[in-house]
């Protein structure tokens, strides 16, 4: 299946790492990170590695850190469909700032057509990504860019996870919440004369919408967390009412580009479910199946699968 790449991309550009950030704020860890570094640990030294639908490059960056620890001198890409922001990633984690500048981002670059020569990469991988392309034409290119005994590594979701069930339930939360009023004014609307100056008490209205809401869902800290914001906004509106209508705009974004992304998740998981055996679109592509297994949080939770494939040759 493929997505609208339009909240990805500002999903990036809002300095995301992961599409978990609230589980994983610094980077994946965990049985993320023992899975990849014995992916990583079966390459030679100068081994070229493309993470594919690699967001902001979390996995690229756990390559690049692997590689700079082992003194591997790793060739490192990191491809996406969305227009990523390296900028924004380095502002909020200026400490993974030279792994990041040593990792080549290639931006609006679907993987079905990614151009990269022809069986010469050693590792192409792919977390939480590759579930969301065109899984027939995407094996094709992975197959054709792989050097032959190269590996293709993939952590996809999993369709009795964690991630998905909460998922389930945030995306009705958004929905309801795009649905009051102020969060589902048009932005000709937001830029009206006077708006601003009655901007204060259609808050007020908004979070006695909100908080509504959130009386039958007190365990959502989603909702909990939403109307904290909109407290802190609606003080700020108090004092300066164009400052406040900014910061709102700002919020309101960001819920609509988190709706989408859980929108997106979804229509995955509906995918998945629709075809248990998706993944074997890389075996009839070539590629050889190595291994196949779960990933657990370090809640014992499951939070995806993983497949291991290598190019014959």
């Amino acid at each position: 299946m493929t997505t609208s790449k339009t909240h990805w991309s500002e999903y990036w550009r809002q300095g995301n790492l992961t599409s978990l950030p609230r589980g994983f704020a610094n980077n994946y860890d965990g049985e993320f990170v023992s899975f990849w570094e014995a992916e990583f640990a079966r390459l030679q030294a100068g081994s070229r590695v493309l993470d594919v639908c690699s967001g902001n490059g979390s996995i690229a960056l756990l390559a690049q850190d692997y590689s700079s620890r082992e003194h591997l001198n790793f060739q490192v890409k990191a491809s996406d469909a969305a227009q990523t922001d390296v900028s924004a990633l380095i502002r909020s984690r200026p400490h993974f700032r030279e792994h990041i500048e040593a990792i080549e981002f290639i931006p609006d670059s679907r993987v079905e057509i990614l151009q990269e020569a022809a069986a010469s990469v050693d590792l192409v991988s792919s977390q939480f990504g590759i579930e969301y392309t065109d899984w027939r034409v995407s094996a094709a290119n992975i197959h054709r860019m792989l050097k032959p005994g190269g590996h293709f590594a993939m952590v996809c979701h999993s369709c009795d996870s964690k991630i998905l069930r909460e998922m389930e339930l945030q995306q009705a939360q958004y929905e309801q919440i795009a649905h009051i009023a102020l969060f589902s004014a048009v932005h000709t609307d937001v830029k009206a004369p006077g708006f601003a100056a009655d901007f204060p008490q259609k808050l007020e209205a908004t979070l006695d919408e909100l908080y509504q809401l959130f009386q039958k869902r007190r365990a959502s800290q989603l909702l909990s967390t939403a109307g904290k914001k909109l407290e802190q906004i609606r003080s700020l509106a108090l004092r300066q009412p164009d400052d406040g209508l900014r910061e709102f705009v700002h919020f309101r974004d960001a819920i609509n580009t988190s709706r989408g992304v859980a929108a997106d998740l979804l229509a995955v998981n509906h995918a998945l479910r629709g075809s248990p055996h998706w993944h074997d679109a890389f075996t009839d592509a070539g590629l050889e199946l190595l291994d196949s297994g779960t990933i657990r949080y370090r809640t014992g939770e499951i939070a995806g699968s993983s497949y291991r494939f290598i190019k014959p040759g």
